[in-house]
């Protein structure tokens, strides 16, 4: 309830959305990636040892698309 209160003040409206996972729904997505038929967007890569940096790059609300955490590197 916080989060709506502060979204408010600020003349935004939050809200949350909750997924079930469908095993059907899934099936299909994978059918689609094995045939290279889904591309994600990535906005930047971070190094495990960066990840405050990773998530300064998430609260500025600009990042266009996915940012990645690599736990290899």
């Amino acid at each position: 309830m916080a989060g709506e209160v502060v979204a408010a003040a600020f003349g935004v409206i939050a809200s949350f959305c909750f997924v079930l996972p469908n095993r059907a729904q899934l099936e299909k997505l994978a059918v689609l990636a094995d045939a290279g038929q889904l591309t994600v967007t990535i906005d930047s890569e971070f190094a495990l040892n960066q990840v405050a940096d990773a998530h300064a790059r998430s609260e500025t609300g600009r990042a266009q698309g996915k940012i990645i955490i690599n736990v290899s590197a």
